[in-house]
């Protein structure tokens, strides 16, 4: 990369014919003039003109960028065929230029989904190519792309490649903002006399202006990476924040449940000595159980023992009856025997 002040039209036509011809391009099986790099060329514009209060100063910048389609070792290579089973497509400056192209872009397409989805690290500074696209990419510019698409159909899949892209780069908002600066007559003294002292120490504004615009990247990338720090650190603490009711929350419900633990330990315990109440009076009443039972076995062997008795005298007063019936019987045919003879002898 290199930066050349110019002053007119004519020179910026020549660096541009310089840069054509410094371009790299070679013969692929795919395209005759294949760009080997990517092409970027960036023209600043300052413009002052004095006012009122001061000096007004007005900067544009335009970059033209070419960039290198991503190429598939096996279908681009110049080699009509590999030397053997397993070996490379072409040779070994071809497959690392491919590899740079296919890394840059790929890079390049991380930033434009990282742009897309809105995260917080967006990675511009992994590639040199997205770090000097920053301002085009997201930034305060306008942006525009041109895609070139090839409509025969063996690069059917290059082409839906290359419009997936451009779709992805259109969804990426921009915000042009107009940059201009006013400076005062105190500022602009100032400027000139730093102006003075960079002349004469020999140094350069242009590379000073460089570092000036690294320095403010490498700030916004910080700035950046603190608003990440601090939003993690607050999704932390809010994190730590509920983690905290929760365990308030776990440790009211843990005293409910002591307390509930409490109570029910106090009623298993009454239930307890009501229980042993109960087997004491059921013991009680078992115990009158038994001494009734043993009672009534006692009534019943006496009763049983009483009706014994009582059918013996039963039998014995039957036997009796019986008896005195059968001498009723004799006494009865002897006196009516002796009826009989006392009427015969009444009749003789």
């Amino acid at each position: 990369l290199s930066e050349v002040p110019v002053r007119s039209s004519a020179q910026i036509f020549d660096l541009l014919r310089s840069a054509q011809e410094r371009r790299r391009v070679a013969e692929t099986r795919i395209n005759a003039r294949s760009s080997r790099t990517h092409c970027i060329f960036t023209l600043k514009v300052r413009c002052r003109r004095a006012v009122a209060s001061g000096e007004l100063d007005n900067a544009g910048k335009l970059h033209l960028v070419d960039l290198a389609g991503s190429e598939c070792a096996k279908k681009a290579s110049s080699d009509e065929a590999a030397p053997y089973p397993g070996a490379k497509w072409g040779n070994m400056d071809e497959d690392r230029e491919r590899k740079n192209i296919n890394q840059s872009l790929l890079t390049l397409g991380r930033v434009i989904s990282a742009l897309r989805d809105g995260t917080s690290r967006v990675p511009y500074r992994d590639s040199k190519l997205t770090r000097l696209l920053k301002d085009a990419l997201g930034g305060r510019s306008k942006t525009v792309i041109i895609a070139t698409v090839s409509p025969a159909l063996a690069a059917v899949e290059e082409s839906i490649s290359t419009l997936t892209y451009a779709e992805q780069a259109a969804g990426v908002k921009n915000r042009p903002v107009a940059s201009s600066l006013l400076r005062t007559m105190r500022l602009a003294d100032s400027r000139v006399a730093l102006s003075d002292a960079i002349s004469t120490s020999g140094g350069d504004f242009a590379e000073l202006e460089m570092k000036v615009a690294y320095l403010t990247q490498e700030v916004e990338e910080a700035q950046g990476l603190l608003a990440t720090k601090y939003r993690e650190a607050q999704e932390l603490l809010d994190r730590a924040t509920k983690a905290e009711e929760e365990l308030l929350e776990v440790g009211a419900r843990l005293g409910e449940a002591l307390r509930d633990g409490e109570e029910k330990a106090v009623v298993v315990a009454r239930l307890e000595g009501f229980a042993d109440d109960r087997c004491l009076a059921v013991s009680k009443l078992s115990g009158a159980l038994d001494a009734s039972t043993t009672h009534a076995d006692d009534l019943r062997r006496r009763l049983e023992q009483s009706l014994a008795k009582a059918s013996a005298g039963r039998r014995q007063a039957r036997a009796l009856v019986d008896a005195m019936e059968e001498r009723g019987k004799e006494m009865s045919a002897e006196a009516t025997r002796r009826s009989d003879a006392l009427a015969a002898l009444a009749g003789e």
